[in-house]
């Protein structure tokens, strides 16, 4: 029986919010393990801005509430929707109430049934430009869903009906590199019955065919298709299919001639790990020979409808094809509807215009016209009125776009269109809208948009450029031979999503140098330890990559990456300190993040050379052991004894600025005559003090620089040069009127947010001699309440000390590790002598917030292998220390005869 019920939650905290804020949900509730369906969200907030505001015309907010969704990484995303904007200038708390169900737009109600147990809702604060805060004092949330008393087990009613034994009666051949094909037979009418059946084809026969690229879907929505077993000539089988897929049958079958198709969900025996495995190496192949490929994104909604003719006059007008659009087009698919004759009529009315997108407003106008209401509030984002950037984000935010496996089925074929109804559009046409969207001109011609546009993830645009002009990453050792490194490519593909979580690796094969299509165009050439094996568990197979990757390129580096993990960043991203079940070993890659995070790692920024030209101790990690352990060899420096707070207004403003005379700024037409100008960083400051604060600019971001932490912002407007150091004091101390001085202001001027008597080290024992004992000073630390503690003190009397991750614990060791570029922290196993017990406790010690074990000074000059090999840790993350980080202490403690330890990490 089915029945309603409801759950809520709510939070009673002040809040303050500031653009370089990182993402950081103010509420958070997940949808009940036993809902069938959501009916409604109500939510509820107090909030308020700064209270005060310039004239700017724009007369609204730039505070405001997203609505989002927290998913596991084998769910397709959702897309996030604005909720609400507080008053201008109202310094009064004011409530905003919003409901979402049955009465909303089209878009939200889609949202809402897309929603399963498990996901996650989110209500997120946000504020964009200088000055602006977003201030939240209370919210709640509540989430209505039915339940039925009879379904024991949700997930199993949701799972995906596997394919028929009897469906896929004769193997393929794999040294024939066999494939199935779908034949489809044809039909009049739109609504009649669907018939196919299955063939074999083998690859490399000049063979015609064309897959299907798409979404699943919901496992709960199936249809029957009656399909000829095999072999040819079996009794007719009623399968249950995916709707989507029958979906885009009924629109890909033709009236007078069958048509040959593959789908991998019909095509391929999913019960079958073998032939799974076996076929998922032949997938570049299967796209690259395919005459054609059809990207199904469902049936068409009105929104999406406008976006895909919007997307077409688009290319038209930029690449000025050979349609003359309106009346006249005689192209295949989605007509052009605008006509190029009008377009250039307005061009020349506009004459004297600098904006070089004016043309594609003009498109976007013309197309307004003609739209119903619904197609006109679906293109409306925060600021009212319907624009181009919100409408095109009504396409870009099907979940087709995020799934992993279309990458290569996308980006392999020769020809390719995308469907959505009965609306088809080439795909280049699809890329080039993506492009302009995501440009830094388009993002700069609309300075005053709050949301950005909803774009194709990165891997879009960094795959196809490394595919047509051999780019590579700069930051990577391994993509030196010209196109991306396997690392790069799967780093880029995080936010993507699988059904199977093997596939955030296994999908991406055929795009990296040393496994892919550029190499033998066949992922069956990878490298024996990065051979699709669905058999094995994801841990296994993210931790074989791992090794594989140290032990290829003799370097730690791919350790820093494991910063990209959720719980495991450098900022927290979450508004309590929970830390999601890890489904790799600590040491090895995640499949869930985003990559920006990573980014952010110490290792990037390319000044650090903690362990010389050391490289890993290769027989160490490649000995026979257990697949999930890695062993290390390097010098154990001390514990963590104390984390805390640097002050960055202890002394620095006065000491920086003491120099009047001198001036950053040599062009007398721009430099303001009448105030100090900030010196060199070296001038004033010792080298080590310099480098540390360098490296707190960078990794922890708090003047919105680099915008690692903001999801939110265009991709397009983060620097490419991660090295600019010029104005790192400009950034952080110039007093009043610095990036951080408005951050720091955001979150004290309205309401105190750090516990009272909360103590900080001084900075003036950096900014002098070395040794000198560290001060301690006030609460007043002139950092962001936004950020954790990140400050830690070694227990060697305090000599050691630098910066470190906020998961970071007292207890936890500083390593140097042979081969890395910076140091790392390990948090010891409570358990020695047997590894197994380490990695029974290893989850119950990610989940515990509490403080490690206490310091403790002791002598790590004394270490012997036999005595490491019976520790295990938990690889925490990197970790900046002053003094360590040119290679300087790691060839002291060579000279001096000091014996490497072995490290186990778990």
């Amino acid at each position: 029986m089915i029945q309603d019920s409801e759950v809520s939650v709510e939070r009673n905290e002040l809040m303050t919010v500031h653009q370089h804020c990182p993402d950081r949900p103010y509420l958070e509730l997940t949808v009940p393990d036993n809902a069938i369906s959501v009916t409604f969200i109500q939510y509820n907030v107090c909030s308020r801005d700064q209270g005060w505001a310039d004239p700017d015309g724009l007369n609204r907010s730039s505070t405001w509430f997203d609505a989002a969704v927290r998913r596991p990484p084998n769910r397709s995303s959702l897309p996030n929707f604005t909720l609400f904007l507080n008053k201008r200038g109202v310094p009064e708390f004011h409530p905003h109430e919003l409901r979402w169900g049955e009465k909303s737009t089209l878009a939200k109600r889609n949202w809402l049934a897309a929603l399963l147990p498990g996901d996650a809702i989110q209500i997120i604060p946000r504020a964009k430009f200088q000055a602006w805060v977003n201030i939240v004092r209370e919210a709640r949330m509540t989430i209505g869903y039915q339940f039925d008393d009879n379904i024991t087990s949700l997930s199993a009613s949701r799972e995906l009906g596997r394919s028929n034994k009897r469906l896929h009666g004769q193997s393929l051949k794999s040294t024939q590199d066999q494939i199935r094909v779908l034949l489809l037979e044809p039909a009049e009418n739109h609504d009649d019955s669907i018939f196919c059946s299955l063939h074999h084809l083998s690859l490399g026969q000049n063979e015609e065919f064309e897959p299907l690229s798409y979404c699943w879907g919901d496992a709960g929505k199936m249809e029957s298709v009656a399909i000829d077993a095999e072999p040819v000539g079996g009794s007719s089988l009623s399968i249950l299919v995916a709707q989507s897929i029958v979906e885009a049958l009924r629109q890909l079958r033709l009236p007078d001639k069958s048509r040959r198709l593959w789908i991998d969900q019909l095509c391929i025996n999913q019960n079958d790990r073998d032939e799974k495995t076996q076929q998922v190496g032949l997938m570049s192949r299967v796209y690259s020979e395919a005459s054609m490929v059809h990207i199904w994104l469902g049936l068409a909604d009105r929104a999406t409808a406008a976006a895909l003719a919007v997307v077409r006059d688009i290319y038209n007008y930029d690449r000025e094809t050979f349609c003359t659009g309106g009346e006249g087009c005689r192209c295949t698919g989605t007509r052009h509807t605008v006509r190029l004759q009008d377009l250039k009529k307005r061009s020349k009315n506009r004459r004297g215009s600098r904006n070089p997108y004016e043309g594609l407003e003009d498109i976007f106008k013309l197309h307004l016209k003609t739209w119903p209401a619904e197609v006109r509030q679906s293109a409306s984002g925060l600021e009212g009125a319907p624009n181009l950037s919100q409408l095109l984000s009504c396409l870009f935010s099907n979940p087709w776009f995020r799934r992993v496996w279309v990458i290569q089925e996308a980006l392999c074929p020769s020809q390719a269109v995308v469907r959505c109804g009965p609306d088809i559009v080439p795909w280049d046409e699809v890329l080039h809208a993506n492009h302009v969207l995501s440009s830094v001109e388009f993002a700069a011609s609309r300075p005053y948009n709050l949301a950005p546009a909803v774009t194709m993830p990165s891997v879009w645009n960094v795959l196809r450029e490394s595919m047509r002009e051999n780019r590579q990453s700069p930051e990577c050792v391994a993509c030196a031979g010209g196109r991306m490194c396997l690392l790069c490519v799967f780093l880029h593909g995080l936010s993507l999503q699988a059904t199977v979580p093997q596939d955030k690796l296994f999908a991406l094969l055929p795009f990296g140098r040393e496994t892919g299509m550029f190499r033998e165009d066949d992922t069956r050439q990878a490298p024996h330890p990065l051979k699709p094996d669905y058999s094995t568990p994801v841990g296994t197979v993210m931790a074989d990559f791992t090794r594989w990757w140290v032990s290829q390129y003799h370097s730690l580096d791919i350790l820093s990456w494991t910063h990209c993990q959720p719980g495991r960043t450098w900022r927290r991203t979450s508004h309590d300190s929970c830390r999601p079940e890890l489904t790799s070993p600590s040491w090895a890659l995640g499949v869930d993040g985003k990559h920006t995070w990573g980014e952010a790692a110490l290792l990037n920024e390319h000044r650090y050379s903690a362990t010389g030209d050391s490289i890993p101790d290769l027989e160490l990690i490649t000995q026979p052991h257990d697949r999930l352990l890695l062993k290390l060899t390097g010098y154990q420096i001390c514990e963590i004894q104390e984390i805390t707070y640097l002050a960055l207004n202890n002394h620095i403003p006065a000491t920086s600025f003491k120099n009047n005379n001198r001036r950053t700024n040599s062009n007398p037409k721009t430099r303001d005559r009448g105030q100090p100008q900030p010196p060199q960083d070296d001038d004033l400051m010792t080298k080590q003090a310099a480098s540390l604060l360098r490296a707190f600019d960078r990794t922890f971001d708090p003047a919105g620089t680099f915008k690692f932490w903001n999801s939110w912002w265009p991709q397009s407007d983060r620097p490419h040069d991660h090295r600019a150091r010029e104005r790192i004091l400009a950034r952080l101390l110039e007093p009043g009127i610095g990036p951080l001085a408005d951050h720091v202001a955001a979150h004290t001027r309205y309401y105190q947010q750090r516990p009272a008597g909360q103590e900080a080290y001084s900075f003036e024992a950096l900014s002098s001699d070395a040794s000198a004992p560290l001060v301690r000073c006030s609460a007043d630390v002139g950092c962001p309440a936004c950020l954790d503690p990140f400050f830690f003190v070694g227990s060697d009397g305090g000599k050691t000390k630098g910066l470190c991750p906020w998961p970071a614990r007292v207890g936890d060791i500083i390593v140097l590790l042979s081969g890395g570029k910076v140091p790392y922290l390990l948090r010891p196993m409570p358990h020695e002598g047997t590894v197994g017990q380490a990695q029974e406790t290893l989850q119950a010690n990610l989940s515990d917030t509490a403080a490690g074990a206490s310091a403790s000074s002791s002598d790590t000059r004394t270490h012997e292998r036999q005595q490491d090999n019976r520790k295990c840790y938990q690889f925490v993350g990197e970790c900046f220390v002053v003094g360590a980080m040119s290679g300087r202490y790691y060839e002291k403690q060579k000279r001096e005869g000091r014996e490497l330890g072995v490290f186990t990490l778990v």
